[in-house]
């Protein structure tokens, strides 16, 4: 995606303003719609490390500002991007905090055709398959989760609920269960190396009513009366994407 997102640049008028937009969508999981009502003020960018994007804006109806689709988020940012909008609000010498990010050279919205125009170009120019500008925040997605970040924090990122993205991406779960083995076999190693994992002649301490009962074999937690029964927890180990959805044809305004 990186060098995708570099090819983006040509002579082409505006092409700069659609790599940094595209390194937007993918480094940051936004979607088109959000990515265009970014303001100065919307960007946090230290000077090292991480930064973040406060996304609190969305183009509703053709270059209207309204509440992003799924509400406001704040949204972490790598290094790679912080340092690209540094970059690009210097040269833009975009100084006002309420100065959009991206606007063309007349002062309007980049159109979504241009766009994606754009993006398409760059990826056969690096010998990939066409993909919509709104699949860069599914390929983002899809890093994150093979990164081993928890479903809740991902869906908080891309501002879905857990329903949402598990939904979304179930299709294409591959090898969760393999690689989740795998990460119960290094903590169980490590366990036992430390010499955590002895369990002989333990007090149990019951996680529900508090009580402590010291014995030379296991012993049930036992609850109290008062105390709900507390549900059980479901994690998915890691999830990759096998397919991308098809392109759909460009128009003129943003995908939302």
């Amino acid at each position: 995606m990186a060098e995708a997102i570099d090819a983006i640049v040509t002579q082409q008028p505006g092409s700069k303003t659609y790599r940094v937009m595209s390194a937007v969508a993918y480094y940051a999981g936004l979607r088109p719609s959000e990515v265009v009502m970014l303001r100065v003020r919307s960007a946090v960018l230290p000077a090292e490390g991480w930064g973040r994007l406060e996304v609190t804006e969305a183009d509703i109806s053709f270059d209207e500002p309204g509440e992003p689709k799924t509400g406001p988020r704040s949204v972490p940012i790598p290094p790679v991007l912080v340092a690209m909008l540094r970059e690009w609000i210097g040269q833009n010498d975009l100084t006002s905090p309420e100065r959009l990010l991206f606007r063309t050279r007349n002062d309007t919205m980049p159109s979504g055709s241009n766009w994606a125009r754009a993006w398409h170009r760059a990826l056969e120019s690096v010998g990939q398959q066409p993909i919509r500008v709104y699949d860069c925040r599914h390929a983002a997605a899809t890093t994150w989760l093979r990164a081993g970040m928890p479903l809740a924090e991902t869906a908080r990122r891309l501002g879905h609920s857990v329903e949402t993205l598990v939904s979304t991406y179930v299709g294409a779960l591959d090898d969760e269960e393999h690689i989740a083995n795998q990460r119960i076999d290094s903590s169980s190693d490590r366990s036992m190396r430390d010499g955590t994992h002895d369990h002989r002649d333990r007090t149990v301490r019951s996680n529900w009513s508090g009580s402590a009962v010291s014995s030379g074999r296991s012993v049930a937690p036992t609850r109290s009366a008062s105390s709900p029964a507390r549900p059980s927890r479901v994690g998915l180990a890691s999830v990759s994407i096998t397919t991308i959805r098809a392109p759909v044809l460009a128009s003129r305004s943003i995908e939302r």
